[in-house]
């Protein structure tokens, strides 16, 4: 698997304080090993939650941040990250 960052991922990316990028870039590395990890906490949202999408996957970057991604054929498209209560 590969990871695909989209363009509103990575704008979101660049509005995040120095210490979440770095977790977050260790969380992705971690979702490439093994995305089952319980640190991850990766699940499937319900409905859509992002418009145009369904199926999307939400993984936990630490307690107030999270990221959304959408799990392809050989990738692993990245689409959103940020606070946890702005997305729900």
């Amino acid at each position: 698997m590969i990871i695909t960052r989209s363009e509103q991922f990575k704008k979101d990316f660049s509005h995040l304080p120095e210490e979440v990028k770095q977790q977050t870039n260790k969380a992705l590395r971690l979702l490439l090993k093994n995305p089952y990890h319980p640190s991850l906490q990766v699940k499937k949202t319900k409905g859509e939650i992002i418009k145009g999408f369904c199926n999307v996957f939400e993984g936990r970057i630490n307690i107030n941040y999270r990221f959304l991604f959408l799990i392809e054929t050989d990738s692993y498209l990245l689409l959103r990250c940020g606070r946890h209560d702005e997305y729900f």
